[in-house]
């Protein structure tokens, strides 16, 4: 009765062990090929690897030649080994194996304390990132304000140059025609200057008020 409840609870054990448990289970034969794998290392790895040589699910191609060459394996040895990973990421496992007839068997349980490690640090990165996140809000939000006071500031001065350079123009004009021929020639090329250099700020002022933002700069009075 006993051994029959044992047999039971061996069979449901490696039912687990096979089809569900994040263990790595490899049965390799002595020259290196895979003969059997659970589904787990199917999921890890992304493809079935039955009848693959061992080295093909290793990063780089590498294996300990001990763990083929040598004929008996202690139970406390452990080896490190890198294995393949859909996700294109190696999976550093560390395996035991044990001599089963002319195969030998490789398990390979996921280190728990090493995955509650990278979850600490996947939650301090994500409060960091949120941190990050809200100083670029507030930043975002302190530029649009400061590019509205921009536009504000540069509506009201193209407004309120656009009047003196009109004033300018014309006081100009004027001034040419009464000036006595000895002031012509000292206040002449000024006003040459003026006739040129004011309708070109009065067209730049005029592309620039055609922009909505900085035309809502015109200030009341």
């Amino acid at each position: 009765m006993r051994s029959t409840s044992a047999e039971r609870t061996g069979a449901v054990a490696l039912d687990y062990i096979e089809r569900t448990a994040p263990i790595v289970l490899l049965l390799i034969d002595r020259k290196g090929s895979i003969v059997h794998a659970n589904r787990y290392v199917s999921e890890l790895v992304g493809e079935a690897c039955v009848g693959q040589p061992l080295e093909q699910l290793l990063v780089g191609g590498e294996s300990s030649p001990s763990l083929l060459a040598e004929r008996r394996i202690a139970e406390d040895t452990e080896w490190m080994l890198n294995l393949k990973s859909a996700t294109g990421l190696p999976q550093t496992l560390y395996f035991r194996a044990a001599d089963c007839g002319e195969h030998r068997l490789l398990l390979g349980p996921h280190d728990m304390s090493e995955l509650r490690h990278l979850q600490r640090e996947q939650i301090a990165l994500n409060r960091e990132l949120g941190v990050v996140n809200r100083t670029l809000q507030k930043a975002d939000t302190e530029l649009v304000k400061l590019n509205a006071l921009k536009n504000q500031f540069l509506g009201m001065a193209v407004h309120d140059s656009r009047r003196p350079a009109g004033v300018a123009l014309n006081c100009s004009e004027l001034l040419r025609e009464t000036l006595s021929p000895e002031a012509r020639k000292t206040f002449i090329p000024f006003f040459d200057w003026l006739t040129v250099q004011i309708p070109a700020f009065t067209e730049l002022s005029d592309r620039a008020l055609a922009k909505g933002p900085v035309r809502a700069g015109q200030r009341a009075f």
